[in-house]
């Protein structure tokens, strides 16, 4: 129970860096303290560095791309950005389910937790997986669900990535979006939208709950 706690406290310390130092980074590029005129010489690498960074945080956690998105917002512009974030977000999670599906644990293991994978496949339901991987890609920081269809489940390869990218799109439109609001707007809707999540998240976690328990 301690080491359970301990992992929560970092985990809410972590996702706490991460929110400060995208408004950070907004605060910086929005007062022009921050020069971004060499990377918009140099925008089509910047995008695919982008790209490369957003597929690297989906295989390996817990890198975030969250506090580069406010630079990319101004960069590319916010729709721009979104579909940036969505093809990296999938490239990674594409990856992520077939190195478990093809090479198994003895190299997932070497990624990331086996057991924390273990337990969150216990809870995914066998019925209405499709929903289910939606709504944990909107509403929860799902870094083993690759890993644990991968490993654990039967689902087709296209169909896994078609739900994937359904979950990321309302993700990726809020945060880029975000990325090009004055700060102020942006504390307010990064508040709201930590509540939506939680909110989110507990409904999809009481889902699947009740969906592995039977429905009862």
């Amino acid at each position: 129970m301690k080491k359970e706690n301990h992992e929560k406290i970092r985990a809410f310390f972590l996702i706490l860096i991460i929110i400060v130092l995208f408004f950070l980074v907004s605060f910086l590029i929005q007062n022009w303290i921050i020069d971004i005129s060499i990377l918009e010489e140099n925008i089509v690498i910047s995008m695919i560095v982008f790209v490369l960074i957003a597929t690297v945080e989906a295989v390996i956690a817990p890198l975030s791309i969250f506090p580069l998105v406010p630079l990319a917002s101004s960069l590319f512009g916010w729709f721009l950005t979104a579909v940036l974030s969505i093809i990296g977000w999938t490239l990674g999670a594409f990856i992520a389910f077939k190195i478990s599906r093809v090479y198994g644990k003895p190299l997932v293991k070497k990624i990331v937790s086996l057991q924390k994978i273990e337990d969150f496949e216990k809870k995914l339901p066998e019925e209405h997986l499709f929903a289910t991987i939606v709504l944990l890609r909107m509403f929860i920081v799902v870094d083993f669900l690759s890993y644990a269809l991968g490993l654990f489940s039967k689902i087709k390869t296209s169909t896994y990535m078609y739900a994937t990218i359904l979950g990321l799109i309302p993700f990726a439109i809020v945060t880029s979006y975000l990325g090009v609001v004055p700060l102020g707007y942006q504390i307010i809707g990064v508040a709201i939208g930590g509540l939506i999540i939680l909110v989110g998240g507990w409904l999809t976690l009481r889902y699947i709950n009740k969906s592995y328990n039977g429905g009862k």
